[in-house]
């Protein structure tokens, strides 16, 4: 059942890190290994704090300062 659930916690996983992390780091994270390699002790990716966006989904996502939401 395994391989199933794997499209949705990856999704789900992504989405959490697009309220924290700088979205073209989030972006360039397309597969498991690529979220499992990803450095969260690395705070150059980090959002500045305070800095998150409404997204269009309903939902918040870091915004870099100078980029508009999309």
């Amino acid at each position: 059942m395994m391989p199933f659930l794997v499209p949705d916690l990856l999704k789900l996983v992504k989405d959490l890190l697009a309220r924290f992390v700088q979205r073209d780091v989030v972006e360039s994270l397309v597969t498991c290994s690529d979220v499992i390699g990803f450095d969260t002790n690395d705070t150059g990716k980090h959002c500045p704090a305070g800095v998150a966006v409404l997204g269009r989904q309903n939902h918040m996502e870091c915004q870099v300062q100078g980029e508009e939401s999309k």
